[in-house]
């Protein structure tokens, strides 16, 4: 039996382990040196760029601060501190009442501590508008209206007293009268007795005598104690028309007390509420609050009329003239500025309280030339008031105002291309922020805000 051939099987090279490893080395070779070419082209690349780029100074050291010149007017001035006050205004104290404080007067025996009392129950908002003729506060009436009652009882009761005290008195002076009347009666029925003394004894004669005698005697007494019973009751009259006109004149001062216990604007304006002492607090008047006769209560003021009373240094009173113009700021409006000017400058110094200071100042007074309708008085403000004004030009902050040499001269470093390049400056009017510069800098340009490293 014929054997079939077998199939071909494609033999496989088997290299040597020498051979293979020799071609593993040469593999890593051949990367190494085509990452080393890549790394030196690019480094090629970077360093052709940073040559072709153009140069630009390098800082040295820390970052300097710098300021933009900026173009504009610069204004000299005097910064006063002050508070609003209104020109025409009328102040409205706590009333004074009137009125005897004993309750002898009005006819009651209750005690009248406490018919003055002022205990505010109504009070105008602050800061309301209000007309000539309106109630802006009142004060607690009850008390006060008792005792108008009482004093009226009281002048009905005297008057009622008086007429029957001037009755009583007429039927005594009657009566009076009378037994004056039979007094002198007896005298001259006397008299026609002892005319019949010719026919009549000697001892009824003598009896006759005496009886002239005596009724002669009452008689003149009854003269003279009528006049002294007319004195009396003049007198007790006279006591009883007094009480009755101390009645009428506490009727009248009750009634005026009532009158005043009600307080009223004088003139249009607006209510401005006062402040007083509540326990260690220090503020506004408000309803409730029991007050004493003659403290301020309110102001009517007339917002048209708003001035400012503010206080300058003795050191700088001399720049001052009346009618300079002033800048008004608000601390209780930020960002409202109101025009002014001054129209009064203290010729003496303020005085000093219980300590002394050696810092004087003068009481300077602003009006305000416009008005806002948030503005009333004991607004604490702010006042520039303008010294000189500079045309429009350069102007540069003093941080980047720098001297040199001698004398003085001053300079500015200003940044260019090359670095900061110094500048002589020919300056104008100055405050303390800024300077307004007639030449050396233009608008726009940075100036270095402290001294370069290399220009010191």
């Amino acid at each position: 039996m014929s054997s079939a051939p077998s199939p071909r099987v494609p033999s496989r090279d088997v290299l040597p382990a020498s051979a293979s490893a020799k071609s593993a080395g040469r593999r890593p070779k051949r990367l190494g040196s085509l990452a080393a070419g890549v790394v030196a082209c690019a480094a090629a690349w970077g360093a052709w760029s940073l040559l072709s780029q153009p140069r630009t100074p390098k800082p040295s050291g820390a970052a300097i601060r710098t300021v933009r010149v900026q173009s504009g007017v610069i204004e000299d001035s005097i910064r006063l501190t002050g508070v609003t006050a209104a020109e025409n205004a009328v102040g409205l104290m706590v009333p004074r009442l009137g009125g005897s404080r004993s309750s002898r007067g009005s006819g009651s025996s209750r005690s009248s501590q406490h018919d003055f009392t002022l205990t505010l129950d109504f009070l105008v908002p602050g800061g309301s508008a209000v007309k000539k003729g309106d109630l802006v506060a009142s004060f607690d009436r009850q008390y006060m209206l008792n005792r108008l009652d009482d004093y009226r009882a009281s002048v009905l009761q005297h008057e009622a007293n008086l007429r029957s005290l001037r009755a009583q008195l007429e039927v005594r002076r009657k009566a009076y009268g009378q037994r004056l009347q039979t007094a002198q009666g007896n005298v001259e029925k006397a008299l026609l007795n002892l005319k019949t003394a010719p026919v009549r004894s000697a001892i009824q004669v003598e009896r006759y005598r005496l009886a002239l005698e005596e009724a002669q005697a009452r008689y003149e007494a009854l003269k003279v104690e009528l006049g002294y019973f007319d004195i009396s009751e003049r007198a007790s009259l006279r006591r009883s028309e007094l009480d009755l006109q101390e009645s009428r004149v506490g009727l009248r001062r009750a009634e005026n007390n009532l009158d005043v216990m009600e307080v009223r604007a004088p003139i249009d304006g607006l209510a401005v509420i006062q402040s007083t002492h509540r326990g260690t607090e220090y503020s506004e008047i408000k309803t409730g609050d029991e007050l004493r006769a003659g403290h301020r209560l309110l102001q009517i003021v007339d917002p048209r009329s708003i001035v400012v009373h503010a206080l300058a240094n003795q050191a700088e009173a001399d720049a001052l003239r009346l009618g300079q113009r002033a800048k008004v700021e608000f601390d209780a409006f930020p960002g409202l500025v109101l025009p002014a000017s001054v129209v009064s400058i203290g010729a003496y110094a303020t005085s000093s309280g219980f300590r002394g200071s050696y810092i004087k100042h003068l009481p300077v007074r602003l009006k305000l030339l416009a008005m806002d309708p948030r503005v009333i008085p004991n607004f604490t403000v702010g006042a520039d008031i303008i010294l000189a004004t500079s045309p429009k030009a350069p102007i540069l902050p003093r941080e980047g105002l720098f001297f040199e040499g001698s004398p003085p001269r001053p300079v500015a470093f200003v940044r260019n291309a090359q670095g900061w390049e110094k500048r002589e400056l020919k300056l104008g009017l100055r405050n303390n922020i800024a300077v307004a510069v007639a030449e050396g800098v233009q608008e726009g340009e940075i100036v270095a805000a402290e001294r370069p490293p290399e220009a010191r």
